[in-house]
């Protein structure tokens, strides 16, 4: 969650209750793909964006 709000310029919060509209961050585009069976959140377009994440999956044979 901290390398996520560093990206996108947010502010961690640990009560919703205290969340202002100042703690919110901004991307271009968030949005939910599926790969094979799985889900996964994607975020681009970030003010700081440091990382990269590569996913790499085999598949199992016997």
């Amino acid at each position: 969650m901290f390398k996520l709000s560093k990206a996108t310029g947010a502010k961690v919060v640990s009560n919703l209750d205290s969340l202002d509209a100042r703690d919110l961050g901004s991307a271009v585009l968030v949005e939910e793909r599926r790969i094979e069976n799985d889900k996964w959140v994607f975020i681009e377009g970030c003010k700081n964006p440091k990382a990269v994440m590569i996913l790499v999956r085999v598949a199992h044979r016997e």
